[in-house]
């Protein structure tokens, strides 16, 4: 049979480990929560890098400059707007 103060040395010693098994579990939830919005982060970095390179060659210069007497790059905007014309 446990003593008094046995019964509290054991109550102490569970409630301490199941604080270190909740802040582990915390620890692990903010590693899980940073890791998870680095990548979104990086996801949309990609996409929007992505997507100036593409806008960059629709009119074959940067800053999206229409050419005089450029029609090839004014044509694959074009089709990339509206389709390929249809020839009969």
């Amino acid at each position: 049979m446990y003593t008094h103060l046995q019964q509290q040395q054991q109550h102490c010693r569970i409630q301490t480990a199941a604080d270190m098994r909740y802040l582990h579990d915390l620890n692990v939830q903010i590693s899980q929560k940073r890791r998870s919005v680095s990548v979104s982060k990086q996801m949309d970095r990609d996409l929007c890098n992505q997507h100036f390179d593409t806008f960059e060659t629709f009119w074959g210069r940067p800053g999206h400059g229409a050419r005089d007497g450029d029609k090839i790059n004014k044509l694959k905007l074009d089709n990339l707007l509206y389709g390929t014309p249809e020839t009969s």
